[in-house]
């Protein structure tokens, strides 16, 4: 496992470097911002298993928009970002981008061995306090009217593309998962988006909760 630390803050990053080394981790450090590493062909991603991002600067569209693309692209990497703080909405966007982790910058370096070892595996981590802030989330948005029951009008394929979406994968892991061409993909999340109505996945997967189809401790694995 190759990991790369992306971060200006270079206190950051030799501290993590040396936790990682010292749990016999491989890693490099781009002190590059994400955003030019990205425009960068032959950059250290293309070679690393697992991306860790400092984003101390705050994430702005731009970077939401080149973490999918990313993602997109090289459909086998994963990636932790390390957030000074989230909120429902942030946690939202920064997972529907692509990263399967996120954590604090306060949570204890001591920590991240485990964490990026569990982001490699592809499992979700969430910053501490992420279930609350789910579970308020949960209670406070309006569910699909019968989601059960709209659930059962889907197709047998678009019942398997269903139980990607609530798992967080990208259209690209769908289509690799399924054996089906991309554009299968997108042509069944559409309809699974008119058919229960949801104005996003991540109004389907607050519906999903709520009807009991998918619980949030599946959302909530590791917390940071």
């Amino acid at each position: 496992m190759k990991v790369l630390l992306v971060s200006r803050n270079s206190f950051f990053t030799s501290a993590l470097g040396a936790v990682l080394e010292q749990d016999g981790i491989r890693f490099s450090i781009s002190t590059e911002s994400f955003l030019t590493l990205c425009k960068c062909r032959g950059n250290a991603v293309g070679t690393a298993d697992v991306l860790v991002m400092d984003v101390g600067e705050g994430l702005s569209e731009v970077t939401f928009g080149a973490l999918a693309k990313l993602h997109q692209d090289q459909p086998r990497l994963r990636s932790m970002l390390v957030v000074p703080g989230f909120d429902a909405a942030q946690l939202a966007r920064i997972f529907a981008s692509g990263p399967v982790g996120c954590v604090q910058s306060s949570a204890p370096l001591s920590t991240f061995p485990q964490y990026v070892r569990l982001v490699a595996e592809g499992q979700r981590v969430l910053p501490d306090g992420a279930a609350d802030v789910l579970h308020r989330l949960v209670q406070s948005t309006r569910p699909l009217a019968n989601f059960r029951s709209i659930k059962t009008g889907l197709t047998q394929r678009e019942t398997q593309v269903l139980g990607q979406l609530l798992r967080g994968a990208p259209n690209k892991e769908i289509a690799r998962v399924l054996s089906v061409p991309l554009t299968t993909v997108k042509s069944d999340v559409k309809s699974i988006m008119q058919k229960t109505g949801a104005a996003n996945r991540t109004a389907l997967a607050v519906s999903a909760v709520q009807a009991g189809v998918m619980q949030v401790e599946q959302a909530t694995l590791h917390c940071a």
